[in-house]
């Protein structure tokens, strides 16, 4: 259907103000990566030059600051490896978009 694929969910989203912008953003970055491995011809790992260039691209987690004392929560050097930052980048978003939709937090969209 037309909302069958997750970038078509993805950008209806978006343009229903449900995420906000670096959301979306990081999104989109995790579709290309999901299409990258699951088109690709030849075995993928997170030590592939295209996946580690993906997988460079995700910055959501970067952005996230302590409420209290608005410290960066994930700092870049804590986070050594590609698979690392995917795996943290994935289980934040899932997270947060689990809780929005549970209307425990709400998204604002950047101007």
């Amino acid at each position: 259907g037309v909302l069958g694929s997750f970038a078509a969910r993805t950008d209806i989203s978006y343009a229903l103000a449900l995420i906000d912008k670096p959301m979306y953003q990081e999104l989109k970055t995790l579709s290309e990566l999901r299409n990258e491995i699951a088109h690709s011809h030849y075995e993928l790992s997170f030590s592939s030059a295209r996946v580690i260039e993906h997988c460079s691209r995700l910055s959501y987690i970067a952005n996230l600051r302590d409420s209290a004392t608005e410290e960066i929560i994930f700092k870049p050097e804590k986070i050594s490896s590609p698979r690392e930052r995917f795996l943290i980048t994935a289980s934040i978003v899932a997270n947060i978009i689990i809780l929005t939709a549970l209307g425990e937090i709400h998204l604002t969209r950047a101007a």
